[in-house]
């Protein structure tokens, strides 16, 4: 990622640069200016500052028009991307700068994808931002690192890995607004007049004081939200941020399932919700029956390595338990192995699980 765009929350005074500041000779206009941008392996302060002064503008399209001239084989997946509102997330992968060097085309193209969607979503912050005048907070954590922070209003909130979290110093108004990117636990203080909303660019959460886990990552097919305690509103949001006119109600031990490409809020059961979430954000993941993929996914980020699972495999379910602090690494996969009759070979650094590398 660029260095600084984080500071574009931290310092408002980055703000106040004009368009005309940026004097590079490489471009010639508007659009050539964010293409070359979004290609630039590192931004100086110059260009941080014309990026700024574009999100500042009225009108945006010209980064939906680079996504679509660059990714023309993947303009459909592009776009639904884009409708369904996932660039809060895509924080995240630009962030890393795409690090991992196999499949460099593809990985490529994301990393482009990634930086339009970035942009898309920092122009709602900085709108929310200079609307309300509030100085926000930005958290993020890395891959294995967990934090847990403690709102102005008292409520908690543990932030799992590879993780982005945006807060206000201090709530105002009639609504407690925060943005997650990745998964969180909230433990959230009671408030009948103002309710807590989370938005994860594809679903808003909203509540007066509860116990639940949102699981929201950018880069995953779905996204959850599970009840520990107290009652939970759960609404998918359009491309406009807008929240749809489905609404879900959950009840503790119940969560609903949102799938990024049917738009579909799946509510389900959630047997002993409560003590699975507490266990979870303190390294001990539980699963009854979950998708094979979800619970590679979870360890990836737990862990904080790449783990790639033969697709092949991603249908199938996963009963059983990890303890992160006790389990090694190398212990949990070939568990995973055993249940799938699979191997495991680090090819570089990801762990590859693929039923080719059985009996090496």
């Amino acid at each position: 990622m660029p260095r600084g765009i984080i500071s574009v929350f931290d310092h408002p005074s980055l703000f106040t640069s004009f368009l005309y500041l940026y004097k590079s000779p490489i471009v010639k206009d508007i659009k050539n200016q964010l293409s070359y941008l979004l290609l630039k392996e590192e931004w100086n302060q110059e260009d941080r500052e014309w990026m700024v002064e574009y999100l500042n503008s009225n009108d945006i399209n010209l980064l939906r028009e680079i996504a679509k001239e660059q990714y023309d084989e993947d303009i459909e997946k592009v776009q639904q991307i884009l409708d369904k509102k996932l660039s809060a997330g895509i924080l995240r992968n630009i962030h890393s700068r795409i690090q991992v060097k196999r499949k460099i085309r593809k990985l490529y193209r994301w990393s482009f994808a990634a930086a339009c969607l970035l942009l898309l979503f920092s122009v709602g912050i900085y709108r929310n931002y200079e609307r309300n005048k509030i100085p926000l907070k930005v958290v993020f954590t890395k891959p294995g690192e967990t934090k847990m922070l403690l709102l102005s209003d008292g409520t908690q909130v543990w932030l799992s890995p590879e993780s982005r979290f945006i807060y206000p110093n201090t709530f105002t108004g009639n609504e407690r607004d925060v943005s997650l990117s990745g998964e969180a636990f909230f433990q959230v203080a009671h408030n009948t007049d103002r309710p807590f909303i989370v938005n994860t660019g594809t679903l808003r959460t909203k509540v007066l004081g509860t116990s639940f886990d949102i699981n929201a990552y950018p880069d995953r097919k779905y996204a959850t939200v599970i009840v520990g305690t107290g009652e939970v509103s759960v609404n998918s949001t359009s491309q406009n941020n807008d929240v749809t006119d489905s609404s879900v109600r959950l009840l503790p031990n119940q969560q609903v399932v949102y799938t990024a490409y049917n738009d579909g809020l799946r509510k389900e059961n959630f047997p002993d919700a409560a003590k699975i979430l507490y266990e979870r954000r303190n390294g001990h993941l539980e699963y009854n029956g979950t998708n094979i993929e979800r619970v590679t996914e979870d360890l990836s980020v737990m862990y904080g390595v790449k783990i790639d699972l033969a697709s092949q495999l991603n249908n199938y379910t996963y009963y059983g338990d990890f303890n992160i602090h006790q389990d090694s690494l190398k212990s949990s996969l070939k568990v995973i192995c055993l249940t799938l009759n699979a191997g495991l070979k680090k090819q570089g650094d990801v762990y590859v699980i693929d039923r080719k590398f059985a009996g090496d």
